[in-house]
């Protein structure tokens, strides 16, 4: 076991109180008070309060150390029966390896010093002397006692600098400094440096392709011990796997521009700086710049030449089944317009079949009104003109005059409300005198009152359960206008009944309740009046915005449009009245069109 005397005190160590190992062969305590100790699996240290075991787990695969000594830099030497090991003193945790004989590099905290440096006998003890020197007792015929250096053996404490030497070309060596030697002459470069056989701005040929670079780095230890690691820029991935090899070997290099690089570690385990090398592999005269430059030339050339050929070919194809198929195809193009023309005269004449539909659900609405009053009044009348015959008879004059006013009173009802009918009725008859195409000076605040009840009336004749808000804005200043009353009030039926169906159509997606709004106004301008048509429905999505004025173009369901409305209605404001139809709209909120008519 382990023994501690402290003055009279002795305490027993052993593997009950966690020694690795009852038998101990050396011992000694480092600066800051550990004990450390060779047993038969590793090397032990004891901290105090614990033992750590350095074995095979931690690359130290020697089971059987024997002496120990430290050197000036807090490394502790030790010998076994195959090297001689360093342990760093500052930790212990060195991770394993898989091979006795790269030891050396478990993070520069665990060096092995076997075979491969020139330990060929078994050593059994150290002794470190004053002048930092390593004794060691050898077990051999030749030498008893081996002196060594420990400086010489310490770990770098940075990463060795990795230089390139020579080149290879073809397998072939070049020296750069004798013009004699092989592709001498191919080779074009710049100034060689000192201490190397690579010049820069190297530029080889196409056909000396196979280069082998070789490298070294200034290290204090033997070469064996640094590794080594490359790459080409503008070929390899990434760096090539760690080795001791000095020279790489790349074949075929194809023409590009290229960088070769190689770092080195040692010791430390931390690569240094790569040393760069730049060189160039030119093409081959047919790859070279001026040769793709004529090639580019000839194709052009001859893609010109064929497409010329080929060009006059297909014309004179092309003609000669032009003049076959001309008549043909004339026929078949004044058939097609004809057939277009007869469609489209249809769908106008269909489209001007609804407007008149809905002006006439809207002038009967109108008309009943009236009428409805007239018949009512004129049953009462006939009710009271019997009780007045009765009342004459009882003789009773004061109920008989009560009942003569009362006959009177009716009777101006019923002139008021036959003057109404008869007053939209010339209304209507007026319009369809200027349908001819002549403009009258017609009220604009009035025509637009009429066609807004005559469009609601006819939309509510269609459908019973609409309800809207009509907000009617009217300018007192508007005054006349001249127009086509007629055409005109087409365009006013279309926009309402546009803006009744948006705002429909909307109610019935966001429920009951939701409050259906369409505001008219007048206002007289500079230029004119304007009459604007506001409506709070789904709005015109921006995709469609600029079809709206095109003919046959509609969003509603398949009959229930002609596609015509609105592109008469832009040719009536436009053309017919010299005038402007515009829109503005956002999804989602609503639009509004606006009809502005000049003052001539």
């Amino acid at each position: 076991g382990l023994l501690k005397i402290d003055g009279n005190q002795i305490t027993r160590y052993s593997e009950k109180e966690g020694l690795p190992r009852n038998w101990t062969r050396d011992i000694l305590e480092d600066g800051s008070g550990n004990i450390w100790a060779t047993v038969d699996s590793g090397v032990m240290r004891f901290n105090g309060k614990e033992f750590q075991l350095l074995g095979a787990k931690n690359g130290f695969f020697d089971k059987f150390p024997l002496g120990m000594s430290m050197d000036s830099m807090g490394g502790l030497w030790t010998c076994s029966a195959s090297a001689i090991w360093r342990i760093s003193m500052s930790t212990f945790d060195a991770s394993p390896n898989t091979s006795d004989e790269t030891v050396h590099h478990v993070n520069g905290k665990l060096l092995k010093f076997g075979h491969r440096d020139g330990m060929k006998s078994q050593y059994f003890n150290v002794f470190r002397d004053k002048r930092n020197r390593l004794s060691v007792l050898a077990n051999d015929q030749d030498t008893k006692l081996s002196v060594l250096e420990l400086d010489k053996f310490v770990p770098q404490p940075s990463a060795p600098s990795v230089s390139l030497s020579n080149l290879d070309i073809n397998d072939k060596f070049v020296n750069f400094r004798d013009s004699l030697r092989p592709y001498r002459s191919e080779i074009q470069f710049g100034d060689i440096p000192a201490f190397s056989n690579c010049p820069d701005k190297l530029v080889v040929p196409y056909h000396l392709n196979r280069i082998t670079f070789s490298y070294h780095a200034a290290d204090q230890l033997t070469n064996h011990r640094i590794l080594y690691s490359y790459k080409m820029d503008g070929l390899d991935q990434g760096w090539s796997k760690p080795s001791n090899s000095s020279r790489a070997r790349y074949e075929f290099l194809p023409p590009g521009k290229y960088t070769f690089q190689v770092r080195a570690m040692g010791t430390s385990q931390e690569w240094g700086e790569p040393a760069s090398y730049p060189f160039t592999v030119n093409p081959p005269w047919w790859r070279s710049p001026w040769a793709y430059a004529f090639y580019g030339l000839l194709v052009l050339f001859g893609a010109r030449w064929v497409h010329r050929y080929q060009k006059e070919r297909v014309i004179r194809n092309e003609q000669e089944k032009a003049r076959k198929i001309e008549l043909a195809q004339a026929k078949e193009i004044e058939k097609a317009y004809a057939e277009l023309k007869t469609t489209q005269q249809e769908l106008i004449q269909r489209e001007k079949m609804a407007s008149l539909g809905e002006l006439t659900a809207g002038i009967a609405h109108e008309i009943q009104n009236p009428l409805n009053f007239v018949n009512n009044f004129s049953d009462i009348n006939r009710e009271l003109i019997v009780e007045l015959q009765e009342e004459l008879k009882k003789g009773d004059i004061q109920e008989a005059s009560f009942i003569a006013e009362n006959l009177k009173d009716n009777e101006d009802k019923i002139t008021l409300h036959g003057r109404r009918a008869d007053g939209i009725v010339k209304s209507m008859l007026q319009h369809s005198r200027a349908s001819g195409g002549q403009k009258e000076p017609t009220d604009v605040n009035k025509l637009v009152d009429e066609y807004v009840r005559l469009a609601y009336h006819g939309y509510r004749a269609r459908n019973k359960d609409f309800h809207v808000t009509l907000d009617l804005k009217p300018d007192p200043e508007a005054g006349q206008v001249k127009m086509v009353a007629q055409d005109i009030g087409r365009v006013l039926l279309n926009l309402l009944n546009n803006a009744f169906h948006a705002v429909d159509e909307k109610a019935k997606t966001m429920g009951e309740g939701y409050p259906s709004t369409v505001t008219v106004s007048t206002k007289r301008t500079p230029q004119g009046v304007d009459i604007r048509v506001e409506d709070n429905g789904s709005g015109i999505p921006d995709a469609i915005r600029e079809k709206i004025f095109q003919p046959f173009f509609t969003t509603k369901p398949t009959g229930q449009g002609t596609g015509l409305g609105l592109s008469l209605s832009y040719d009536i404001v436009t053309k017919g009245h010299d005038g402007l139809l515009g829109m503005e709209s956002m999804e989602g909120k609503g639009s509004t069109f606006c009809i502005t008519l000049p003052q001539h």
